[in-house]
Order: C-alpha cells, then structure tokens, then sequence
C-alpha cells in the first residue's frame, strides 16, 4: 500500500483509528519514520488522556498525560503530544508533528507535517498552520534579531481565528498573531512581536523582535 498523502494528513483512513492504540502505554517515537510503516508501531497515550471516540489517532504517535482529544480531531502518523494538550473538536494534526505540555488548540485548527509547536501556544479555531512550521516555546528562546538578541523573551505563542500561517514559517517566544492574519511562506517573526488582525506578511518576510504590526498592513508585499 502507497503512502498517499493530502497536506495535512495520509489518505490512508485505516491508519487513524482507535483500534491500534494502547491506553496508558507513553512509548518514545524516536525512529518513527512516517514513510516507512514498519517504523511505527501501535499510538499510544498517558495516563488521565481522554480520547473522544471519533477521533482518529496515527501509529506511532504518543500522547502525553491529561490530555484531551476531541470529537473528530485526526492525529498523523509518528507525532508527538505533550502533557495537558487540549485539542477542540475538528483539529486536524499532520504526520511527525511535535506539540509542547499546555498547547491548545481551537476547533476546526490545522497543523501540516512535520511542524513543531512550543509548549502553551494558543492555536485559534479555523487557523490553518502550514508544512514544517516552528513556534516558539514557553520558555527561553533564541533571537531572530542576531544583531540585537533578546535571549530572556519568554512566553507562549498565540494565534487568533482564522489565521493562515505557510509552510517554513518561524514563530518565536511571546509573540501574538491577530484574527484573520494571512502569512506567507518562510516568514520568520522574532520573539515578542506581534501582528494585529487581518494583516498580511508575504513570502520571505521577516519581523524583529518586539516589532508590533497594527492591523490590516500588509508587509513584504509588492
């Protein structure tokens, strides 16, 4: 059987289903390989997770303990879920995703392949993550503006509704996105910044650290 894959998920519906997850069981996914199926194993979870019964869990992804699964929501293949995550009903996670304790995420929110999200981010209802995306951790971060470090900025990331985020985005700590923000691909926004709603970053933009972007701007635009 081919791995086919849409954007977000495998096409292959048999592997997202309940049947082959053993409760309680925390495995480590270390050499979990999304494009060889004899890497994955059976998903797992911790203990105190629960797990709506029409949600759809990949092989070979853990989650942590506490965890809440909702209604509907499709985990890919290889990832890994950290402690106290709340995924609202809808949420639609890619393949070899990784998502810090505390994350959160609204209903009907999508994270593509192979993307990492820091620890208590704050993820909108219908917000729409790309491909091998990075946001910030709840904790210390690494500056994007090397010419002026901010190494001390700390705190969660958090996107508004309906934000729109494209592939090879960098997010890092502390930063807010706004409601409606359309970002394009291989946008880097350094540590603290933040982007009113409704803004626009296009492809290849970058944001210093601490920069605020009022609402409805677009940046990088021709």
């Amino acid at each position: 059987m081919k791995n086919s894959r849409s954007k977000f998920l495998m096409a292959v519906v048999p592997l997202f289903t309940a049947a082959v997850v053993s409760n309680g069981a925390f495995a480590s996914t270390r050499g979990c390989d999304p494009n060889d199926s004899t890497t994955w194993g059976p998903a797992s979870w911790g203990a105190g997770t629960s797990i709506a019964d029409s949600a759809q869990i990949g092989a070979g992804t853990t989650i942590g303990t506490n965890a809440k699964v909702g209604a509907n929501v499709k985990i890919g293949v290889c990832g890994t879920i950290g402690d106290n995550v709340n995924m609202s009903k809808d949420t639609v996670v890619g393949d070899s995703v990784t998502v810090g304790d505390d994350a959160k995420f609204g209903t009907a929110s999508r994270v593509g392949n192979w993307s990492k999200i820091g620890p208590g981010s704050v993820i909108g209802s219908k917000t729409v993550i790309g491909a091998h995306n990075q946001l910030g951790k709840n904790h210390v971060w690494v500056s994007y503006n090397l010419a002026n470090p901010s190494p001390n900025v700390t705190g969660p990331v958090t996107i508004g509704d309906g934000a729109n985020l494209g592939d090879g985005t960098f997010i890092g700590a502390n930063v807010r996105i706004g409601d409606g923000v359309n970002g394009g691909k291989r946008v880097v926004i350094g540590a603290g910044a933040s982007i009113g709603n409704n803004g626009a970053l296009c492809d290849d933009t970058k944001i210093s650290d601490g920069k605020h972007v009022a609402g409805g701007n677009h940046l990088g635009c021709d």
